[in-house]
């Protein structure tokens, strides 16, 4: 299996679990705090849903130029701005949303090639991949939520 469909399938996997957990979970018990964090279910899954649209928003810039240069990211503010978008969301729109990106990462990512996403380029003189600064952060996030959605079950 290619590094691309590994990836694809990783992300799939993501999908599923989170489906499922927060599909366990009742709207109000989304606004119970996360295990292990100070915000609640719904903003947690308000923030991964910002960092979907950041990443669906950078990727093709990234993929079209090997030396883009993205201006930094305060993740504090990027993640203030995801819960003031999804904060409010029901757990069923907050679920659609959260696939429906999933999905947009995926058709993203069919076309290129393994070559494309460990291509090693360079931002504030630091080096880096799509495969490691994107891919791999985002997905880490995605397990990390829901390894703490498990410890609410």
């Amino acid at each position: 299996m290619t590094m691309t469909k590994q990836l694809i399938s990783a992300l799939e996997d993501a999908a599923a679990l989170v489906q499922q957990h927060v599909s366990r979970l009742s709207d109000a018990d989304l606004d119970h705090p996360l295990p292990e964090t100070d915000i609640s279910v719904r903003e947690a899954l308000a923030q991964l849903l910002g960092w979907q649209t950041y990443t669906l928003r950078v990727l093709p810039q990234m993929f079209e130029n090997v030396n883009v240069s993205l201006p930094p990211v305060n993740v504090a503010s990027q993640n203030a701005a995801a819960v003031a978008a999804h904060g409010k969301k029901s757990q069923g729109e907050l679920l659609k949303d959260f696939s429906e990106n999933q999905w947009k990462l995926i058709a993203l990512l069919k076309p290129i090639s393994p070559e494309a996403l460990t291509l090693r380029r360079t931002r504030d003189e630091k080096i880096f991949t799509i495969k490691s600064y994107v891919l791999d952060t985002l997905q880490q996030t995605v397990l990390e939520f829901i390894d703490r959605l498990q410890l609410m079950q």
